[in-house]
């Protein structure tokens, strides 16, 4: 008996420590296209028999689809590999409608697709005992915008004659919500959110509880009107960057946001092509890379929070003289400052590879380094002398901040706040143009990091979790430093017959980054916390690529 309990003692021990560990949805699933569905009308003549087939393609890196459909006055829930599903024992004469979410191998999910629609006909000879009514109308009550999820959705109807009751249906928020049965004309549902396509339909009743077909369907879209006002002309000033500048000829646009909208994105014809910035809250804009003696063309359209976007503006045109003297650098190789003094050496640009790891990363640029060789921690060992280098580097170049202190803590777990603020440094990437709006509930505004933590989810860098929070000081696991590296330095990795190595999930950039040498460690899985001094071993093996150039 004995036995039994402290088997029992274990068990609950052991299932309280997995109900306890986190579901980390650190991976952006893309949004599938809307499906397409279709009633099967030979499939059956029984009128409580019918069938209907959704299909689905699945976006680049999805492993599943969850089918949802809207029918017999309830939601559906179907999620299989397959890129076809079908509902069965659906009822004849009704309006039936549904989406789409894809699903990745660690189950994070997308955002819905749009919702379509179906209209199953009539199949038997059965008639209901109670009229169909017609058609509501439906009317968006409350417009407030700045009450997201409170918006209010009046639907109204008649009641047939031999009828005494109606109920009210609305498809929203990716459910289906109903009144309770009434005998009013009309019903409110408030706590519906902004910003999407909403159903409305009724059925009637009589007193003895017999029902009608659904009425006709009805949507509303919850939004905004779409319009935004189109910006003023831009300027645009030429930079004369000199003969030997590694970014070519420089062109600025700068442009002012209009008051209904809160980001810009710019235009620019030159070099026989046009190309375009990220969506970004800068009123100034730089592009690179610009060859001389042509002219160029600039334009600006502006965008609201729902990403409704405006007209193009006017556009501005301004010449880039031809050097009279000297060359344009090479588009093989780049003159840039020494690293250890005033000199200039020849660096090249693309890719970076090491042939004995069998990987690549992006060209960046590194830092400035001024070493200082007495810089140590006392609990980092003696002979751990590639330790002592990288925090030597990673502290002389600022790609790890705060003030020294005499202990590292290299066993300790790396926070995800920190690791991420490395990297962006390491990078160079700028958090001050960024269009990603944040849902992070544990991420205010006025935190010091906020801006790194937007452009990470922005970049797919890094992301939160199912619960809408980052968690930054939590504790890193190694998938997600492992995706987060390999994201932010471009990481690729091809076999002998040029297929590539990586899809886009955490367990296949861990095994490029184990298998190449890059992590000493094989974690037991992703979610394995990773320590302070294997994560600054990981990040400073993919600077040396840079470093031993």
């Amino acid at each position: 008996m004995r036995k039994i309990f402290a088997c029992i003692i274990i068990l609950s021990i052991i299932l309280l420590i997995f109900d306890c560990i986190p579901v980390v949805a650190d991976e952006d699933v893309e949004t599938p296209d809307p499906p397409t569905i279709e009633w099967d009308s030979d499939y059956s003549s029984s009128a409580t028999s019918q069938k209907v087939t959704m299909y689905a393609e699945k976006p680049d890196g999805a492993y599943k689809l969850e089918y949802v459909l809207f029918a017999n006055d309830v939601k559906q829930t179907k999620v299989t590999t397959s890129e076809s599903c079908s509902f069965y024992s659906l009822d004849e004469q009704q309006e039936v409608w549904g989406y789409v979410v894809a699903l990745d191998k660690n189950n994070n999910r997308s955002e819905r697709s749009e919702l379509v629609s179906e209209y199953i006909g009539k199949k038997s000879k059965s008639t209901k005992k109670v009229d169909t009514p017609e058609e509501p109308e439906i009317e968006w009550v409350d417009a407030n915008k700045s009450k997201n999820n409170n918006q209010k959705v009046k639907v109204s109807a008649e009641i047939p004659e031999g009828a005494k009751y109606l109920r009210y249906f609305l498809i929203c928020d990716g459910d289906i919500r109903s009144s309770s049965k009434t005998t009013s004309e009309s019903y409110t549902f408030s706590g519906v959110d902004y910003n999407q396509m909403v159903v409305a339909y009724v059925k009637a009743y009589d007193s003895s509880g017999n029902d009608s077909y659904q009425s006709e369907t009805v949507t509303l879209y919850i939004g905004d009107d779409g319009e935004v006002s189109t910006p003023a002309k831009p300027q645009v000033r030429w930079i004369d960057y000199g003969y030997n500048s590694p970014y070519g000829q420089v062109v600025e646009v700068s442009a002012e946001i209009p008051s209904d909208a809160n980001r810009l994105k710019y235009f620019i014809i030159a070099n026989g092509t046009m190309v375009s910035s990220e969506l970004t809250t800068s009123t100034r804009y730089t592009f690179y890379n610009i060859k001389d003696d042509q002219m160029v063309t600039a334009f600006v359209k502006a965008y609201d929070k729902w990403d409704n976007e405006s007209d193009e503006s006017e556009r501005t045109t301004i010449y880039i003289p031809k050097r009279s003297t000297g060359q344009q650098s090479s588009s093989s190789s780049q003159t840039t400052p020494s690293q250890t003094g005033g000199q200039t050496s020849q660096q090249p640009t693309g890719r970076i590879s090491n042939a004995a790891r069998g990987i690549s990363i992006r060209d960046f640029q590194l830092p400035p380094r001024k070493i200082n060789a007495s810089f140590h921690f006392e609990d980092v060992p003696a002979e751990d002398k590639e330790l002592h280098e990288a925090l030597q580097y990673l502290y002389s170049t600022g790609i790890y901040d705060g003030a020294f202190q005499r202990n590292f803590y290299p066993n300790k777990s790396m926070s995800r706040i920190d690791f991420l603020n490395a990297l962006i440094r390491a990078t160079g990437m700028d958090s001050t143009t960024i269009k990603y709006i944040s849902h992070y509930k544990d991420v205010k505004p006025d935190y010091l990091y906020h801006n790194n933590i937007l452009l990470a989810s922005e970049k797919r860098i890094m992301n939160g979790y199912s619960d809408h929070t980052f968690r930054p000081d939590g504790a890193l696991t190694y998938g997600a430093a492992a995706k987060a590296v390999a994201v932010a330095f471009e990481m690729r990795r091809y076999s002998s017959q040029g297929e590539s190595l990586i899809d886009d999930f955490q367990q296949d950039y861990l095994d490029v980054l184990v298998s190449s040498g890059i992590l000493s460690n094989k974690p037991d899985s992703t979610a394995t916390v990773i320590t302070r001094g294997e994560a600054t071993r990981l990040l400073y093996r993919i600077l040396k690529l840079k470093i031993n150039q």
